[in-house]
Parts: structure tokens; sequence; C-alpha cells
């Protein structure tokens, strides 16, 4: 179901869900493996999509540490939310990222992982999102 979903997705809206499919559970344990996510404070993943990633940085999370999930595309922050009742996820876009720290009470943030379709971006939106 997920890969299906993840695919309609990207279908409907490429420019926002920009993979054909979700990422590996390799793909998630590598990612996740040289960040030293254990010791952070605070983290936000950007464009979670199903939580494949997601997942595996919940797993290894200090439980006191902060987390925020922002996924842009309705269809998916949808689902997070009902799969995931406890995860902190916000529908928004990535450039209003100080807004959603401010609203979380989050001053810093040790970890970004985003799994942005970068490459599909405008520049308007990459500088504003870097910014």
């Amino acid at each position: 179901m997920t890969k299906q979903l993840f695919l309609k997705r990207f279908l409907a809206n490429p420019g926002i869900v920009g993979a054909l499919l979700p990422s590996s559970p390799a793909l998630c344990r590598e990612i996740t493996d040289k960040i030293n996510i254990e010791a952070a404070e605070a983290v936000v993943e950007l464009g979670p999509g199903t939580g494949v990633i997601t997942d595996e940085i919940l797993a290894r999370l200090n439980p006191q540490a902060k987390f925020i999930a922002i996924e842009l595309d309705e269809k998916l922050y949808e689902i997070l939310r009902q799969n995931r009742p406890s995860l902190h996820i916000v529908n928004d876009t990535a450039e209003n990222l100080p807004d959603i720290m401010e609203r979380a009470d989050i001053k810093h943030l040790n970890t970004i992982i985003s799994g942005l379709p970068w490459a599909a971006f405008p520049e308007k939106l990459q500088v504003g999102i870097l910014t």
C-alpha cells in the first residue's frame, strides 16, 4: 500500500513528492547511522512522505528530544497523522521552519533530515528554504 500511495502522490504532484517510491529500510538506516541522532536534542524532518525515515528516526531518537516532521503534501500529511497519532507533524512548507520551531518552543536544531525533492524545486524556493 505504501509504494502505491507514494507513486500516486508523485504522479499527482511531482514538484512536491519527488520520488516514485519511498526510501528503502537500508537507506533509512544508512541515513540515521551517519548523524548521531541519539545525542540530538531537537530534530526536524522535512518531507517525511510515508514515514519510512521517520520510523527510523523515532526508533533512535532520545525520548527527551523534540522532533517535528514537516510534510507539504496534504494526503501524505493526513496518512502520517492517522498512522502515527503521537507524531508532531505539521502540514506546511519548509520555508516556514522558523515559525514552526517558534510554535514548538525549539530555539535551535541539532539535525535536519531532508527528503525534499531539491532538484525539482525552482531556485526561488530553494533560496527560501535555505534562508
